[in-house]
């Protein structure tokens, strides 16, 4: 009889040597060892002390790690990615095990401040990482980012700085908060400047603030921003993106007009080459600035600066108030400043938006809060496989945001920490 894992146990015979049993097919499927039990010599058992008797029906089993790649089981890991190189290349392929809780975590003196948590560049492209991430559902939460004043510029700020040709999936970041107050180009919550590659069913929440220095001529700006990924910067290598989301809220701290603030999206900032398709974005852009705006352009609901003829967004929607109120200047956008590319299918919502109604320079729809939360009103979407919507009561939310991971599972590998072997 082979070994059966059970999930929970509820009552049966307990035996000291199973095996010896003359009945033994009676019991098959039974437990050969209960740990967490002490039995007595008339066949019961008791809780051992110090253990947790699990009778919840959604209690389910651990992933099985891929001994082909690199597990991440603690912060530690994580953060180790970086010693992981050929040349200047980050490498590898990992999986994230558990869910990670950056609270209180210190960087130490080996990172650099102004680049990525994971590769980074310093004013030039270089230490990208190349190769597969897979968060397997899971969840890592309160990372703060203080990317502060450098002798350089920034290209390629947030959690990952920079990728060409990586594959990112099932990956999602909450409550980050990442302030900015030099200078940024392509600065995102989850990728800062991506080339090339795909990330599928990921998403970002918290903050991003642009609360620049006063350096006299040293003037910083932020171009390039987005809260799920930053932009390419011109670089027309294509990256796919589909079934992710942004509810990162923008805040441009600054209180006069001397920065240069621009191409800034809830989604992305500056999209060239990106293939984009059933995403969304919904949180808020806010600018603190009281006085006239000279220096700012292309902020837009979901994408800031959309152009490239290879560039395109299909099913995709956003619900982003624009909190401003500065005396003109800026270029704001309900869903995106389009140059270049396809929008196909997509919205933004009027309604929501703190925008008069045709605000926008792009092809996506212009809706209302009411339309939004009706599936008539988007066309040729997939409600079977790939969205869902609680009709009248809300906008359409990916399906698997409901299949996340549990947040306890019953350990399968010996190698898992969480856990000790007996």
């Amino acid at each position: 009889m082979s070994n059966i894992i059970v999930t929970h146990f509820n009552s049966g015979k307990l035996t000291q040597d199973l095996d010896a049993l003359s009945t033994l097919e009676k019991y098959d499927g039974g437990c050969r060892e209960l740990d967490n039990m002490i039995p007595d010599q008339y066949g019961n058992a008791v809780r051992r002390p110090g253990t947790t008797l699990i009778t919840s029906s959604t209690v389910a089993l651990c992933e099985t790690p891929d001994e082909n790649k690199i597990q991440i089981w603690t912060v530690q890991d994580l953060l180790d990615m970086n010693d992981n190189r050929i040349g200047d290349d980050l490498v590898g392929d990992y999986e994230l095990m558990v869910d990670l809780d950056m609270t209180g975590v210190v960087l130490s003196d080996g990172y650099e401040a102004e680049t990525g948590l994971i590769s980074g560049q310093r004013g030039v492209n270089n230490n990208p990482f190349i190769g597969t991430f897979d968060g397997k559902g899971h969840t890592i939460s309160n990372l703060t980012l203080t990317f502060p004043f450098s002798a350089v510029s920034v290209s390629g700020g947030g959690f990952f700085g920079f990728t060409n040709g990586a594959t990112i999936q099932d990956l999602h970041l909450r409550n980050i908060f990442y302030d900015m107050t030099w200078i940024a180009n392509n600065f995102g919550g989850l990728i800062g400047h991506c080339i090339g590659g795909s990330v599928t069913r990921c998403s970002v929440e918290g903050d991003i603030w642009f609360s620049p220095l006063d350096l006299g001529s040293n003037q910083p700006s932020m171009r390039r921003a987005g809260g799920f990924i930053g932009g390419n910067q011109l670089n027309t290598v294509g990256t796919t993106i589909s079934k992710c989301y942004s509810k990162v809220n923008f805040t441009n701290k600054q209180t006069v007009d001397a920065r240069v603030w621009d191409m800034v999206g809830v989604f992305a900032g500056n999209n060239v080459g990106y293939t984009i398709s059933n995403c969304y974005a919904e949180a808020t852009i806010k600018d603190e600035r009281t006085t006239q705006v000279s220096a700012t352009n292309w902020i837009g609901g979901f994408i800031g600066n959309y152009e490239g003829g290879s560039t395109s967004a299909t099913n995709c929607w956003c619900a982003v108030p624009h909190d401003y109120t500065q005396l003109g200047g800026p270029l704001y956008n309900g869903f995106a400043e389009q140059t270049n590319g396809t929008i196909t299918s997509s919205y933004w919502d009027q309604t929501i938006s703190l925008l008069v109604a045709g605000r926008d320079n792009s092809d996506a729809t212009e809706s209302n809060t009411t339309n939004m939360r009706k599936q008539a009103t988007f066309l040729s979407w997939d409600f079977d496989t790939i969205w869902t919507i609680d009709e009248d009561v809300d906008y359409p939310r990916l399906q698997w945001e409901s299949s996340l991971p549990p947040d306890f599972c019953i350990p399968v590998s010996t190698n898992d920490p969480r856990f000790e072997a007996s």
